[in-house]
C-alpha cells in the first residue's frame, strides 16, 4: 500500500511537470515577427544578407535567393541561389525577367551540393554577380520571375506577381532600404 502511494504521488508530481506550458507571450511573438525581416546592421559587420525563398510552388523545386549587401570591390552585389529537392541540380544560369525585360546572369562557379540534415533534401548553390543598375531595377519593378537553368531545364518561379510579394522580394526590400540609408 505504502508502494502504490509513492508510485501515484511520484506519478502525480511528474505529470505536473510534463504539462507545464512554456508558450511564447504576444509580446515576445511580435518581437520576433518584427526582426524576421527588418535588420539593423553595425558599422563593424562583415557581412549582411538577406534570405527568403520565391513564390514556390508544389511539383517543382523550391528557390531561394540570397541577396548579400556587401558591395563587392567592382560595385557588383552577389545573389545566391539555392534550390532545394530530393535530387541534385548543376545551376549554369539565373534570368530575372523584370516587367517583361529579361536579364540572364551566367553563374561564376561551379554548383556547390550538400545534404540537408534530418531531411533527404538536397541542397544545390551557386551564385551570380549583378550590377547596382539591376538592384535598383529589381526594386521598382511590378512584376519579377526567375528561370533558373540547370542540367536538368529551366525551373520558373514567381517573385513578385499580382501584387504577392514572395519572402525572397519581401526581405530584398528590407535589405536595399538599409543599403540605401548608408
Amino acid at each position: 500500500m505504502k508502494v502504490q502511494f509513492i508510485s501515484i504521488l511520484t506519478a502525480l508530481s511528474l505529470s505536473g511537470c510534463i504539462v507545464v506550458s512554456n508558450k511564447p507571450n504576444a509580446s515576445s511573438a511580435k518581437a520576433y515577427a518584427s526582426n524576421v525581416i527588418d535588420f539593423k546592421p553595425s558599422e563593424n559587420a562583415k557581412r549582411i544578407e538577406t534570405r527568403g525563398q520565391v513564390i514556390c510552388e508544389p511539383s517543382k523545386p523550391c528557390t531561394e535567393l540570397t541577396f548579400d549587401w556587401k558591395q563587392q570591390s567592382n560595385n557588383l552585389f552577389r545573389v545566391h541561389t539555392n534550390l532545394f529537392d530530393r535530387k541534385s541540380f548543376d545551376i549554369k544560369q539565373v534570368i530575372f525577367t523584370l516587367d517583361g525585360q529579361t536579364y540572364p546572369y551566367t553563374t561564376l562557379t561551379q554548383t556547390n551540393t550538400r545534404s540537408v540534415n534530418n531531411s533527404d533534401l538536397i541542397n544545390s548553390s551557386n551564385y551570380i554577380d549583378v550590377p547596382m543598375n539591376f538592384v535598383v531595377m529589381f526594386d521598382q519593378s511590378k512584376s519579377i520571375d526567375i528561370a533558373v537553368v540547370t542540367d536538368q531545364g529551366a525551373i520558373t518561379h514567381s517573385i513578385l506577381k499580382d501584387g504577392h510579394a514572395s519572402f525572397a522580394y519581401q526581405t530584398f526590400k528590407s535589405g536595399y532600404q538599409q543599403f540605401k540609408q548608408k
